[in-house]
């Protein structure tokens, strides 16, 4: 069972079947984002700038309450011209979306696709770490993986796997941040490439979804 699988329940889909060195990743950039407090400001900003016609796809993971409905996914879609949405089980990650979890979930890629289960009990699961991993694992160097303000230390472990297989690793500037302890933490693991202002984070992933690899062409199938 990989690391992105563990955990999963059954796939009435079947979309997630097959293993990540069967699945060709595709021509664009997939950034997969973590934040706890201070995430929507956050969120809002790096997203501010970017547009819809970029070769990129953001996947975002806030952790919140059990209980308690979501409008993250609303409110960034009035501040930004990508396409935002509250993401559910299976749907294909495509470019110029911007996939928001859903509250008590846990969400992955795989082959991919989005994979949502029931969030594990715990203090939030580490549900940052479980992204990044599965990033790492299907995208390799076409994963991105950003995090931003937040208490505690979820993502750190899972932006050592992203930079282990070839990713790009970002942490917000810890003294821009409301909530300063995810940054750090992150930082302190020595496998940070870049410590950005949330505004610049934007416009780095942009310039990195420019890079020809991540150009489709033409004749490119879905």
């Amino acid at each position: 069972m990989t690391a992105a699988e563990q955990g999963t329940s059954k796939d009435p889909q079947g979309a997630h079947a097959g293993h990540a060195q069967d699945y060709v990743t595709p021509p664009f950039l997939v950034a997969a984002v973590g934040a706890s407090a201070g995430g929507l400001e956050a969120f809002s900003s790096l997203l501010r700038d970017i547009p819809r016609e970029a070769p990129l796809a953001v996947v975002l993971v806030q952790h919140m309450s059990r209980a308690q409905p979501s409008l993250l996914a609303e409110i960034l879609g009035r501040r930004t011209t990508m396409q935002v949405s509250q993401a559910t089980d299976g749907v294909e990650v495509e470019p110029g979306n911007v996939y928001v979890i859903p509250p008590d979930k846990h969400m992955t890629v795989i082959n991919g696709h989005l994979r949502l289960c029931p969030r594990p009990e715990g203090h939030w699961s580490l549900q940052v770490n479980a992204l990044f991993r599965s990033v790492a694992e299907y995208y390799r160097d076409k994963g991105v993986g950003v995090v931003l303000s937040g208490a505690l230390s979820d993502g750190a472990d899972g932006l050592v796997a992203i930079r282990a297989v070839g990713g790009i690793t970002i942490a917000q500037l810890p003294a821009e941040a409301q909530t300063e302890s995810m940054p750090r933490a992150a930082i302190a693991t020595g496998d940070v490439d870049m410590v950005l202002a949330v505004q610049e984070i934007g416009k780095e992933l942009l310039r990195l979804a420019a890079q020809p690899r991540f150009k489709r062409q033409p004749d490119d199938k879905k």
